[in-house]
Formats: C-alpha cells, structure tokens, sequence
C-alpha cells in the first residue's frame, strides 16, 4: 500500500494551519503557521509562526525567548541539540 501511495505522488501543499510543538523548556505550544512563497523563485518561502495573543502559548513563547535571551549563543545552540 505504501509503495502505491507514494508513487501516486499525491501531495498536497498546506500554505497554513495550526502546529502543536512539544518545547522540553516551556512545554506545548501550538501555533498558527502561514506559508508565503516568493513570486519570483518559488522554490523559496517564508514560514510564520504566532502565537494567540493572550494566550499560554504566547506567554511559553516569551518565557522560552526570554530563557534563551539570556544564555550565550553557544550554550542556547547545545541545549536546542545543534
């Protein structure tokens, strides 16, 4: 069945929607997402994250930058796994 699926090749783009992520620092986010592609190389795009405004999620995404805000770029690059 995999093999019949993929060979269809039937994808389809999804240009938003809403994403839940599971932060080891701040815990469940979810947030909108929006996908703009660029006219002149659609190859290319810009993907949005937000959080809703007065939200958990919004107050878990200030703490999580206000954490890595205060840490050397090195020491935020080892604790994200890079």
């Amino acid at each position: 069945m995999f093999r019949r699926l993929w060979n269809s090749h039937s994808v389809q783009e999804k240009a938003n929607g809403v994403k839940h992520i599971r932060n080891p620092v701040v815990g469940d986010l979810v947030l909108r997402y929006e996908t703009l592609l660029l006219p002149d190389d659609p190859t290319q795009a810009l993907i949005t994250y937000t959080a809703e405004p007065g939200s958990e999620s919004e107050r878990n995404l200030r703490l999580l930058a206000s954490w890595v805000a205060g840490r050397p770029a090195q020491a935020a690059l080892r604790a994200a796994g890079g």
